[in-house]
């Protein structure tokens, strides 16, 4: 199981450099490696790979174009790239993303407190929402 943030703020889709190396995932080498500001102003890191992740939440399963990051917070951030690309509407009260997805609608909800409490100790086999 991953650690998966979706995130209407950030400017681009980027996974975890320690996700590629656990998974033997492969990487490419970044046509235009650019730079981010990350976490604290004046620490930038720059993004000179990226990889395809294959990843899925409930029903959805999907693929998204990563930058390569060294972060430990989290495995995959996505973007207001994926959001745009599968036109993804928050609601910001219900914390939900709703898209449609083979024809259907979709809500995607953020994984319950006890889940999410389970989830951090490791124990617990549940799947996450979010």
């Amino acid at each position: 199981m991953c650690k998966l943030i979706i995130d209407g703020e950030s400017c681009t889709n980027v996974t975890s450099k320690k996700l590629i190396q656990k998974l033997q995932l492969p990487t490419k080498v970044h046509p235009t490696p650019y730079s981010l500001e990350w976490l604290k102003q004046g620490s930038e890191v720059t993004i000179s790979k990226q990889a395809i992740i294959a990843f899925s939440v409930g029903p959805y399963c999907g693929g998204v174009l990563c930058g390569v990051l060294p972060m430990n917070a989290y495995h995959l951030l996505l973007g207001r790239l994926w959001l745009f690309d599968k036109h993804v509407i928050h609601d910001g009260h219900a914390n939900t993303y709703a898209f449609k997805y083979m024809g259907r609608n979709l809500t995607l909800t953020p994984l319950p407190p006890p889940k999410l409490l389970k989830s951090k100790l490791g124990k617990g086999s549940e799947k996450s929402q979010t």
